[in-house]
């Protein structure tokens, strides 16, 4: 267990990623304590009325989060892991975006709209940032993730300690930026044997691998079924080679040889049939004196 929190955390990608889900999960835990208050503070309205209006961004993570990982893996599928990275960076953007937006909202209706849109990328940017963890370090996932988890903590630490001293307007707008700076550190993520934002070398290199394995399986397979024609071709001209060459007069010998074998007897049969003659009838004239 030591070790394997030991490699985790010497990972720079487990402190990039460190980084980045606090400044999403951070933000979620900060909207969840502060919203009340800034709803009531700024616009007047009850407790009640405002704990409803606040509780739409808790709701938002029933499908959101789910729907970032979704996402990754359809850029996963397209791109490799530099779509995933790609797709996290435009989360983490967003989120930033819109949180400076909700702290510039001066209309009920305008900030109600706003929280939903941020909610939305907050928490697809932490279900885009727990789709690439598992590719960090695959022995050690475990500690990855709980590392990862535990900087979403103390995000929400930093900055709650940012509204202590600020005002609600100044503190979300100042979130918002931190927010998607951290969109910034994605290029800096190289997993390896894995493709990054700059570089797309090693997905280029392993769907090549993938095409040349496809090409030598259909060829395999044609070889086993039937031959090619390439095939045929070298074993027709092996067949030539071992054959031997005549020239017109053999090839003509050879064949009145052959007439001579199966048509009618050869000369050295007739002799013998000669031969076996002559001593019969020696025998007989012997017979008769």
């Amino acid at each position: 267990a030591e070790k394997s929190l030991k490699a985790a955390s010497l990972d720079r990608n487990t402190w990039l990623l460190i980084a980045q889900y606090a400044c999403c999960f951070g933000v979620e835990l900060t909207m969840s304590n502060a919203a009340v208050l800034y709803f009531t503070e700024e616009f007047g309205l009850s407790t009640e009325r405002a704990s409803a209006i606040a509780s739409i961004f808790g709701w938002m993570n029933l499908f959101a989060r789910g729907l970032g990982g979704f996402t990754s893996d359809m850029m996963n599928a397209s791109q490799g892991m530099r779509g995933r990275l790609i797709f996290q960076s435009i989360s983490l953007a967003c989120q930033g975006g819109f949180v400076v937006v909700f702290g510039y909202t001066r209309t009920l209706g305008g900030a109600i709209a706003t929280m939903v849109v941020f909610s939305l990328f907050v928490q697809s940017s932490e279900g885009a940032i727990y789709a690439v963890i598992p590719y960090v370090r695959p022995p050690v996932t475990g500690s990855v993730a709980g590392l990862v988890g535990a900087g979403g903590n103390l995000g929400g630490v930093v900055f709650s300690i940012i509204f202590r001293y600020y005002e609600y307007r100044p503190a979300f707008i100042l979130m918002g930026v931190i927010a998607a700076a951290s969109a910034l550190l994605s290029p800096l993520i190289q997993i390896k044997d894995h493709s990054a934002i700059l570089c797309n070398c090693h997905d280029r290199k392993r769907r090549l691998n993938q095409v040349v394995r496809r090409i030598s399986n259909m060829s395999g397979l044609s070889g086993g079924g039937r031959r090619s024609s390439a095939d045929s071709v070298e074993d027709d001209m092996e067949d030539k080679s071992s054959k031997p060459h005549y020239d017109d007069g053999e090839l003509e010998r050879a064949e009145q040889g052959t007439t001579s074998s199966e048509g009618r007897p050869s000369s050295r049969s007739e002799s013998t049939k000669q031969n076996s003659k002559h001593d019969h009838n020696v025998h007989a004239n012997e017979d008769e004196g």
